[in-house]
């Protein structure tokens, strides 16, 4: 049976016995006294999914449903009502396997299917209702709490919306699907039912104080009252389908959770087709500067809806306007990346406008990615300046073919620049397009021909410690270490996964230096977290004093070096570290509880290094250690039974 048809079928004894060549939604039986005559092929057809249903009564009924039978035909029932039932079995059995297994609701196919036919197609109101804080409560309760109070809303809508659409998106999302005054009162009374039912899910020391506490989305430890819901209802004006059906709700429960919807600026103008002319009538009027109309443009691409990429190029298009409001709509043309606005963009290479011809040329990197290769090396013969260094920035960004040698004769020679001034930045465009390249080969050239008013420009050394080169990077470790500020500050270009193993000693005791000099530190740490495995013995010397004195987003940073460089850090390390946070130094919250976390499924540590962190005043402090705790005496457990120590029940 190659396909489903969406009808069901009448089998007879005289029929072939041959499964048909569509397979049906169901199927009726009649005229057969009993299992035994049905016949291998047929028996073979009844063995599927497909749900059959028989005439019979008396004493073969119960032969029947031992056969699988899902369901009995009284003799003398028109064929057509038996078929009728047949059909209704087959989709009550579709709408169970597309029923969310927790709550047994429909799920996604058939909502989409009802939203579209109800809400975008007509009149309905879609509601769409989720847990308020739920998150926190699942982490605190656990997660059969968590399944009981889905389980619990989804009851609540059901008894409460009789005869209307309910669906379980999933997780804690419900939709629904009605319309006039008893749709809403039943919504009200679903959400009060179970504002009054979810506080059972609570523990009686939880009930007592009126709800729990625990970390937000933030990391940050608080209060939370009782589970209660947030509801939206939207209507299908103005929606395409279910999908920007469900964006709108989705933006309206942002809204009212306080979060800021997503940018819409050309909501300001009247209609899509009407934005070119809305916004010329607006500077004419005095409404809007050129500034403004330029903020406008620019906000619609970085918003990257591909329904704004006609108006904007249509904008681009106009010569009428100013070249400023043109280089904008090429701008938001590179963000939205359509295949119209790469066009227009292809044509802009000619505009008069260098303004327009510039951006142009920065703009095609975003919306034609290496494709753009060809149109910049033809660019960087343009007659402007600014338009060279344009598309020697991203020539190296798309990493065109043949990049490199056009980027290091742009180097040495400038590009061919009229003064002294564009020949010294086109030289800077093109060192940061090698930057962006990452050539070995590159790197390598680019040192052997460096002069002292190449190496005053930051350019310089981030293409150095991006090319990954040998002796590019053992140049700038030097440089790094003798503590030259713009080598300091290229640390965090290099791509440590690429360097040769002769580099990363050097590099790893030059990034040590800067971190204690207290300068550059989070370049020089972001490099170092990134070499690939264990650290040196001089990097490793220091980490631990570094867990005593950095601090903010730098202790954040060595974390993750902590983390990713399976740093087992020793008991008198851990022992200090937990002091200072003890004593009130400025240690943050995630990079302490990153730390304990490393240090938990090391293995290095014993539980009780923790003990005074659990009595912290913060309470996000001693659940970090809890949690430390808590790892620890599994693995030391886990360690006991593997060498073969088992707990002694008269001990204790």
């Amino acid at each position: 049976m190659s396909r489903r048809s969406d009808r069901p079928a009448l089998i007879r004894p005289d029929d072939p016995g041959e499964s048909p060549p569509v397979s049906p939604e169901a199927l009726v039986l009649e005229g057969f006294g009993s299992p035994d005559d049905l016949g291998e092929d047929r028996r073979r057809l009844l063995a599927g999914d497909i749900p059959w249903i028989v005439y019979s009564e008396g004493s073969t009924a119960a032969l029947w449903m031992e056969s699988g039978a899902w369901g009995l035909v009284p003799p003398g029932t028109p064929v057509e009502t038996a078929l009728g039932m047949a059909s209704k079995l087959a989709s009550r059995m579709e709408s169970s396997r597309r029923a969310s297994p927790l709550t047994g609701l429909p799920g996604n196919a058939e909502i989409a299917s009802v939203l579209e036919r109800e809400v975008v197609s007509g009149p309905g109101t879609a509601a769409y209702i989720d847990i308020a804080d739920f998150k926190p409560f699942n982490d605190y309760c656990g997660f059969e709490a968590g399944d009981a109070a889905i389980r619990l809303l989804a009851m609540c809508l059901s008894s409460c919306l009789p005869g209307f659409f309910v669906g379980h998106v999933g997780g804690d999302d419900f939709v629904a699907v009605g319309s006039g005054e008893r749709f809403a009162s039943g919504l009200e009374e679903a959400r009060a039912r179970f504002r009054r039912e979810v506080i059972s899910l609570y523990g009686e020391r939880d009930r007592m104080a009126g709800g729990i506490e625990a970390l937000d989305r933030d990391g940050v430890y608080r209060s939370f009252g009782f589970l209660d819901t947030c509801c939206v209802t939207v209507t299908g004006s103005g929606c395409r389908d279910a999908v920007e059906l469900a964006g709108r709700a989705g933006e309206e429960k942002k809204r009212l959770k306080g979060h800021s919807p997503p940018a819409r600026p050309w909501e300001a103008a009247p209609t899509l087709e009407d934005i070119p002319r809305w916004a010329a009538r607006s500077l004419e009027s005095g409404l809007l500067s050129e500034d403004d109309v330029k903020a406008f443009i620019e906000a619609c691409g970085v918003s990257r809806d591909p329904s704004m990429e006609t108006p904007v190029r249509r904008i681009l298009d106009d010569r009428s306007l100013a070249p400023g409001i043109r280089k904008s709509a090429a701008a938001a043309l590179g963000r939205i990346a359509g295949p119209g606005g790469a066009g227009a963009l292809m044509e802009s290479l000619m505009d008069s406008s260098p303004h327009v011809r510039t951006m142009a040329v920065e703009a095609l990197p975003q919306a034609l990615g290496a494709g753009a290769g060809p149109l910049l090396h033809r660019a960087v013969r343009d007659r402007s300046t600014w338009v060279r260094r344009a598309a020697l920035k991203g020539l190296g960004a798309v990493r065109a073919e043949g990049a490199a040698e056009r980027l290091l004769e742009a180097v040495s020679a400038g590009a061919g620049g009229r003064t002294g001034l564009d020949r010294e930045r086109e030289a800077s465009a093109a060192m940061e397009g090698l930057a962006r390249l990452g050539s070995r080969e590159a790197g390598d050239a680019l040192l052997a021909s460096s002069t002292p008013a190449m190496r005053r420009d930051p350019w310089f050394w981030k293409a150095l410690a991006s090319s990954g080169g040998e002796a590019p990077v053992l140049e700038l470790a030097s440089h790094a270490g003798r503590l030259e500020p713009l080598a300091c500050a290229a640390l965090d270009s290099v791509d440590p996964v690429t360097i040769a193993d002769a580099s990363i000693e050097p590099l790893e005791e030059a990034c040590a230096a800067v971190v204690d000099s207290g300068g550059c530190v989070e370049p020089a740490l972001s490099c170092l977290s990134r070499i690939p495995g264990r650290p040196g013995r001089l990097l490793r010397s220091r980490i631990g004093d570094w867990l005593c004195t950095l601090g903010g987003r730098s202790l954040e940073i060595l974390a993750e070096l902590i983390e990713a460089r399976r740093v087992d850090l020793r008991e008198a390390e851990v022992a200090r570290f937990a002091g200072r946070i003890m004593s009130g130094g400025p240690v943050p919250t995630s990079a302490a509880a990153s730390i304990l976390r490393t240090v938990a499924r090391s293995g290095s540590a014993r539980p009780g290094w923790l003990r005074k962190l659990l009595r912290h005043p913060r309470v996000e402090m001693r659940m970090a250690a809890s949690e430390a705790v808590s790892v620890m005496l599994r693995n030391l457990v886990a360690q006991g039974r593997e060498g073969g120590v088992e707990d002694d029940p008269d001990k204790g």
